[in-house]
């Protein structure tokens, strides 16, 4: 497997989890395996998690005054996400 942004790609590795692709159950089986994922990235009242499809978006509303809290809070849920896909 590689990554893709633009026209540039990374290096080949080894990919040993995740679902098929192109696959009728696709959509199905990132579900079900993604399914704790949400309530593990929440890490504030403000930070919001939205799932569709195989996309995730984690975004925080905020009063401006508060912005370094909610720096961190996003911090926190990427960090806790990076775990999660170690797991």
């Amino acid at each position: 497997m590689s990554v893709r942004v633009g026209r540039c790609f990374s290096e080949r590795y080894d990919c040993y989890g995740g679902v098929p692709q192109w696959s009728v159950l696709s959509p199905l089986l990132f579900l079900i395996y993604t399914m704790d994922l949400p309530a593990c990235l929440k890490t504030a009242s403000y930070v919001n998690v939205l799932v569709y499809a195989d996309d995730i978006k984690i975004y925080a509303s905020y009063n401006p005054d508060y912005r370094h809290q909610a720096q961190l809070a996003l911090r926190q849920s990427v960090d806790r996400m990076v775990r999660w896909a170690h797991q």
